[in-house]
Parts: structure tokens; C-alpha cells; sequence
């Protein structure tokens, strides 16, 4: 009701403003949007033309000079064959899906009214991590929905252990007077909520330390933002990104700030709840 009636841009207005960016310097750009993966099925698009988020991948790659091409959030039951055919066919979107969850016990999904299975997106994850090399897939998973039973929380936990998954956001439900969620009993206590995301948060730590330390040794481009920063004995750092999403902490050196650059990755590099990999430029 807040979002009012889903729309999509036009494709070509789409793959224009892509274009003006990269001639202003962009190094890569993102396509985003409250749900990307119905692209073409709002009243601002024809589909009769065929637009779909796998028709945009494969114009973008064909039309917009940019180093890096990276897709935001795709919902599951969205992610489907042309679209995986389409990134498969364009080499400039990086190897980087993060894929909504919400739960991984079906009886919490039902109740969400979510419109994919467990067993549909674990089959999706491993697909990709099959197709794409080093992938990096992540997710979003909300805890202590209304009802949530403690064992629905173990399924979702067990779920998640079976996943390829590199890194996860938690995120705790709340209330929200006047939908159906906040009608669910019994509501899970505060505390409780609280308990299962930080179980959750915890694994995510770990999960995402044994993806990003699986690249340490290895050479791969970075990215770096324009910011810096202070570290350790004053030090100045600047940190980065690779095309498959791992954080990159290397001195700061301010030819290399909004460049992208090979980087010789080191070891684990861990701050509050920062995954990163110390690096050392080899441009």
C-alpha cells in the first residue's frame, strides 16, 4: 500500500542513463529497485516490446561501456532460466547475486506468503553456484516472525547450513499495526527475537569469514571508493571492492581512489561486524 502500483522505467531510458554515467566516469553500476525482477511489468513499460530484467542485462552489456555491471536484490521465485542465460552471456556483470530468503522453514514462508519453497531456492543457489566461478550469494532472513516457533527457527538455522551462502543479513521483526503479520499468535518475546538473531548473526560471521579467507593468495581487481580513513597508528587506509562483493583494506594511495587495479589479497581482516581482506595494489 506504501509503494503504490509497481512500474517499471522504460528499457531505453534505463540503458541512456547507464550510458551518461559511464561517460562521466563511472566504474560500474548497479541495477536496482524495489522488486528488480518484475522490471518491464509496471504500467511504465510495454511487455508486449519484451522487456524483462533479462532483456536490460543483455542491452546493457551490449550497449554501456563500464568496467563493472552488477545486479542488486532478485527475488527467488524471478531468478529464472533467461535471466541466468542472459548474465551468463554478459561477462561485465559480475559473478555477485543477493537473493531475498526471509525463511528458511516453509511454514513461516507460507505464512509470509512468499511465492517460492524452501526446495525452490535451494535449488536456485546451487545453480548458480554452479554456473559462476567464485560466486558470491547472499541473502536477507527476518527472525522472530509472528508464531515463529522455536522449531521453525532450527529449520530456518539447519536450512541455512545446506546453503552456499556467503554472507547473510539478519534482521529482527517488528509489529506493524493493521497487517495481518502483527495478527499471528502467539508473537515471539523480545528477547527471543533478540537471541535468534544474534545465533544468526554469528553464523553469518563465520560463514562469511570462510568464503573471503577462500581468496586470500589470489590476484583480483579492486575497486576503490572515494573515501579514507584512519587505522591502527594514524595510518591512512582506503578500502574496495572485488567483482564478487569481498571488502578490500590497502594503503591509501590517492592514484588509485575511484580506480580499479589489481590487488595482491593477504590475510583476514576483521572490525566489529567487517568481513575484509588486507591487500596490497600491484598497479
Amino acid at each position: 500500500m506504501a509503494r503504490g502500483k509497481a512500474r517499471s522505467d522504460a528499457m531505453d531510458s534505463v540503458v541512456e542513463r547507464a550510458k551518461r554515467l559511464a561517460s562521466e566516469g563511472a566504474e560500474e553500476i548497479v541495477l536496482t529497485g524495489v522488486n528488480l525482477g518484475d522490471f518491464g511489468r509496471g504500467s511504465g513499460d510495454d511487455r508486449r516490446l519484451g522487456y524483462s530484467l533479462a532483456a536490460l542485462v543483455r542491452r546493457m552489456q551490449r550497449d554501456v561501456q563500464v568496467d563493472r555491471l552488477r545486479l542488486s536484490s532478485v527475488e527467488p521465485n524471478l531468478f529464472g532460466d533467461d535471466l541466468i542465460t542472459a548474465l551468463q552471456e554478459s561477462p561485465r556483470f559480475v559473478p555477485h547475486f543477493h537473493i531475498p530468503l526471509q525463511s528458511g522453514s516453509d511454514s513461516v514462508l507460507r505464512r509470509m506468503r512468499r511465492r517460492y519453497t524452501t526446495a525452490d531456492y535451494r535449488r536456485l543457489l546451487l545453480r548458480l553456484a554452479r554456473t559462476f566461478d567464485g560466486v558470491c550469494l547472499g541473502a536477507d532472513v527476518m527472525v522472530g516472525f509472528g508464531g515463529e516457533t522455536e522449531l521453525e527457527f532450527r529449520e530456518c538455522y539447519d536450512f541455512l547450513e545446506s546453503l552456499p551462502l556467503a554472507y547473510l543479513h539478519v534482521f529482527t521483526y517488528s509489529e506493524r499495526p493493521g497487517t495481518v503479520a502483527a495478527e499471528w499468535t502467539p508473537s515471539v518475546p523480545v528477547h527471543e527475537r533478540l537471541e535468534r538473531n544474534h545465533a544468526l548473526t554469528q553464523w553469518a560471521m563465520d560463514r562469511q569469514m570462510n568464503y573471503v579467507s577462500g581468496f586470500s593468495g589470489k590476484v583480483i581487481p579492486v575497486l576503490f571508493e572515494q573515501d579514507t580513513y584512519q587505522a591502527g597508528q594514524g595510518e591512512l587506509k582506503m578500502r574496495g571492492y572485488t567483482p564478487n562483493f569481498i571488502r578490500v583494506e590497502c594503503a591509501y594511495d590517492p592514484l588509485w581512489v575511484g580506480a580499479s587495479v589489481p590487488v595482491h589479497l593477504g590475510g583476514l581482516l576483521c572490525r566489529e561486524s567487517e568481513v575484509m581482506l588486507k591487500g596490497t595494489v600491484l598497479g
